[in-house]
C-alpha cells in the first residue's frame, strides 16, 4: 500500500488539485440548479430533469477536464483528446437540454445561453492553457 510519502510530491499535489476541481465543479453545479429553478422554471424548463442532467454531466465534465489538463501537462496529447471530448460533452449537456426544452424562453434568454456557452468555452480553453503552462514549470 502506498502512502502520500511514497508518491512524488508533484503526484500528490496533482491529486489535491483534482479533488479541489471536483468540489468546485459540484458547487458550480448546485449554483446552476438554483439559478435554473429561480429564473428558468417560468419558461417551461423542468428543473428536476435539468438537475439530474446537471449533476450527471458534472461527473464526466470534472473528471474529463482534470484528466485532460494532466495529460496536456505531461505532454501526452493523444491521451488528452478523449478526456477533452468527455469534458466537452459534460459541459454542453445541461445547456443543450435547456435550449431544447425551455419552449417559451424569450429570444434574449437564448442569446444569453448561447453567449454563455461560447464565453465559458473560451474561458475554459484559456484556463486550461494557463494550468498546463503552470504545471510544466
Amino acid at each position: 500500500m502506498t502512502t502520500g510519502q511514497d508518491l512524488p510530491r508533484s503526484h500528490t499535489r496533482r491529486q489535491v488539485f483534482e479533488w479541489l476541481w471536483y468540489g468546485s465543479s459540484l458547487l458550480y453545479c448546485g449554483t446552476r440548479v438554483f439559478l435554473a429553478d429561480r429564473y428558468l422554471r417560468r419558461y417551461g424548463l423542468d428543473v428536476r430533469t435539468f438537475m439530474i442532467i446537471e449533476f450527471a454531466s458534472t461527473i464526466p465534465y470534472a473528471f474529463g477536464s482534470a484528466r485532460m489538463v494532466g495529460a496536456l501537462a505531461d505532454r501526452r496529447l493523444r491521451s488528452a483528446a478523449p478526456w477533452a471530448l468527455l469534458a466537452s460533452a459534460g459541459f454542453l449537456a445541461p445547456d443543450v437540454h435547456t435550449l431544447l426544452t425551455a419552449q417559451s424562453a424569450p429570444r434574449w434568454l437564448v442569446v444569453v445561453l448561447v453567449a454563455w456557452l461560447f464565453g465559458a468555452g473560451a474561458l475554459a480553453i484559456f484556463q486550461t492553457t494557463a494550468a498546463v503552462r503552470a504545471r510544466r514549470v
